[in-house]
């Protein structure tokens, strides 16, 4: 098998000839170092929109600003009702962006908010899909999204979870409006994502017990995994959840929604449920993990070591693909992408060993 039929197999859950070994095609600096690790079987994982989106009444300006010495990027949502700002910056270990002033700063935003949501329409945008995927070939998987929960977006992407949570407290009705008005819209752009020609379907949550309570799970995601797999489903699409938290807290719910894959699952030592509990507990679900993103940094036995233990766990390897879905430090990419892979070669043919 090629990377691309190797990660499609066990995304149907079922057994491949070895077990899939996958990054983020946007985690891999391009050079030798990528070229070798990619002809040793690391396949990209790359996802690209199917849509395209209008907003006729609104505008997004972008730019970049100096404060304290530090580069700023400032985005602004202009519309007849006012505006929207965020600032966010770059942390210069993991080259992480995050927004420190959000573009929810009081109560009368979320009516500026909603009427962004309500301006918003989708249209299928097929065809560059389609060149992407060929572009991508053999070498890995071509995937599409729709968007976050809506009380996941309000929480990363607009309001920051402090602000949210009291906001709902305080003026539910406001926030309740704009959750609204995404889950209607989300409804629409999911009638373009099932008619596309992608065969999986990313949701692209931060799915953790650490800020989602089983009560908060209970009421803002699982209906909303119910309806989304409901409508993927009758298309013939697969569906994937970003579970890249701790998950003890959700492991029940997690398994009783119809997700199919549960993508970015850390287990132990970074996360709080090891690879074996996880695969008992979601015994009908395939199992997409991030390998433990705080081992990159430890020395390539360690690296090896945690490795090996995991393919273990993963016996005997259907329903299962190893991956990197999080930032690693320059200093240990290479060296820990390189002891993972000959864990692999040496290791990684199904059907595993215990």
């Amino acid at each position: 098998m090629n990377a691309n039929e190797r990660i499609a197999t066990a995304l149907r859950g079922q057994m491949p000839d070895r077990v899939p070994w996958t990054i983020y095609s946007g985690l891999l600096p391009r050079g030798a170092v990528e070229r070798q690790l990619r002809n040793r079987g690391l396949g990209l994982v790359v996802h690209h929109p199917v849509y395209g989106v209008d907003r006729p009444n609104v505008r997004l300006a972008e730019r970049s600003v100096e404060e304290r010495g530090e580069s700023i990027h400032v985005r602004t949502y202009q519309t007849p009702l006012g505006e929207l700002t965020e600032k966010r910056r770059t942390e210069p270990g993991y080259n992480s962006s995050w927004a420190f002033e959000h573009f929810v700063k009081q109560p009368r935003d979320y009516e500026i908010l909603e009427f962004i949501v309500r301006d918003t329409t989708f249209h299928p945008d097929y065809a560059p899909f389609v060149r992407a995927r060929a572009e991508v070939g053999t070498d890995g998987i071509l995937n599409t999204a729709v968007l976050r929960v809506p009380f996941q977006r309000l929480w990363i992407e607009f309001a920051g979870l402090e602000r949210l949570l009291f906001d709902l407290h305080d003026h539910p009705e406001l926030v309740g409006r704009v959750l609204r008005a995404m889950d209607e819209k989300d409804r629409e752009l999911w009638q373009v994502v099932a008619e596309s020609p992608a065969d999986f379907v990313w949701c692209p949550d931060n799915v953790t017990a650490r800020a989602i309570s089983p009560r908060l799970f209970d009421r803002y995601f699982a209906p909303y995994y119910d309806a989304l797999a409901e409508v993927m489903h009758r298309h013939g699409k697969r569906v994937y959840c970003h579970v890249d938290g701790a998950t003890r807290a959700l492991v029940d719910r997690i398994a009783r929604t119809p997700i199919d894959i549960v993508e970015a699952f850390t287990p132990a030592p970074t996360g709080d449920l090891t690879l074996a509990e996880a695969r008992a507990a979601w015994k009908d679900k395939v199992l997409w993990i991030n390998f433990p993103s705080s081992v990159h940094v430890e020395e390539p036995e360690a690296v090896a070591a945690v490795a090996r233990d995991l393919l273990r766990q993963a016996a005997p390897g259907d329903g299962f693909l190893l991956g990197v879905t999080e930032n690693v430090p320059d200093f240990a990419l290479a060296r820990s992408l390189d002891a993972i892979t000959d864990v692999l070669d040496r290791l990684g043919d199904c059907p595993l060993r215990n």
